[in-house]
């Protein structure tokens, strides 16, 4: 059961009443006096999470950010299953060895490819215009930007996310 609170939207669903996407959206003021902010709309694999969504973010983990983001999906279902042991986790009664059971199959569900990863970014964060390409794994490894400067930017990173090679030189 997937818990969806202080969010307003639409939820959609296909003919046999399986979720395929959606909007949702909020916004207000923390108790500090920053303004926060998000907006989603997402299209979804069959019986998967997104493979599409267009987002906002503001104030958010500490950052504002807006964007195309793409995903690669493997459909297989397994999305629902970590949903369902999220659920799990939160439970009350969920023991602390059943937690970490859990925590040890959604690790075996991350490492194997089964959630999917993030593939292409195409917006803005924190005031900084990028497009960032992904390998399987959902590690950056080329991004293009324009930095605080204006100057445009190109970078190309290992799979260790290091630094490989810039232009202008980094």
């Amino acid at each position: 059961m997937i818990e969806r609170q202080h969010f307003a939207g639409m939820i959609f669903f296909n003919e046999a009443g399986d979720e395929v996407g959606g909007l949702i959206y909020n916004s207000g003021e923390f108790r500090d006096g920053r303004k926060y902010g998000s907006g989603h709309l997402s299209f979804d694999r069959f019986m998967d999470n997104q493979v599409i969504n267009l987002e906002h973010k503001e104030n958010i983990h500490g950052l504002v950010k807006s964007g195309l983001t793409v995903y690669d999906r493997t459909g297989n279902g397994s999305f629902s299953k970590n949903l369902d042991l999220i659920y799990e986790y939160k439970q009350d009664e969920t023991s602390e060895s059943r937690k970490k059971e859990i925590v040890e199959e959604i690790n075996k569900l991350k490492a194997s490819g089964d959630l999917g990863a993030e593939r292409l970014f195409l917006g803005s964060t924190n005031e900084i215009p990028q497009l960032v390409l992904k390998d399987k794994e959902g590690r950056q490894r080329i991004r293009l930007f324009v930095d605080s400067t204006g100057l445009a930017r190109l970078h190309f990173y290992d799979e260790f996310g290091d630094l490989t090679a810039g232009f202008p030189d980094h």
